[in-house]
């Protein structure tokens, strides 16, 4: 599991580059891609898409979540943060969104349309 490589994210007009981790959950992610999907909006800090199937979850104590952070909770949601905070929940390192510094504008309020594509 070296090759990591990069996928597209969309949000709106906004397009940027995801980084994927070093991690089977997001191997398995990648090989369901193209994703256009609903995220819904939780706690002003994060938008998320259930996944209709568990993925291989290697949850850690991150500690603290960045501003384009993508990590797999409880083994079935995918989550996009777009603001930095502190965190006790465990999660598995899905990837980053790079050049992120203006996602929370891109991904504004409420829920969103995402596409994730190789």
């Amino acid at each position: 599991m070296h090759e990591t490589g990069t996928a597209s994210l969309l949000a709106g007009s906004k397009v940027y580059a995801l980084k994927w981790a070093d991690t089977k959950a997001a191997a398995e992610l990648r090989q369901q891609l193209p994703l256009a999907k609903t995220f819904t909006e939780l706690h002003g800090n994060e938008k998320y898409y259930k996944l209709p199937q568990h993925l291989t979850a290697a949850d850690e104590d991150v500690r603290e979540i960045h501003k384009g952070d993508v990590m797999l909770f409880d083994g079935q949601y995918v989550v996009v943060f777009y603001q930095d905070f502190q965190t006790t929940y465990r999660y598995t390192r899905l990837g980053r969104v790079e050049a992120a510094n203006d996602l929370d504008a891109a991904l504004g309020a409420g829920d969103v349309f995402l596409t994730l594509q190789p």
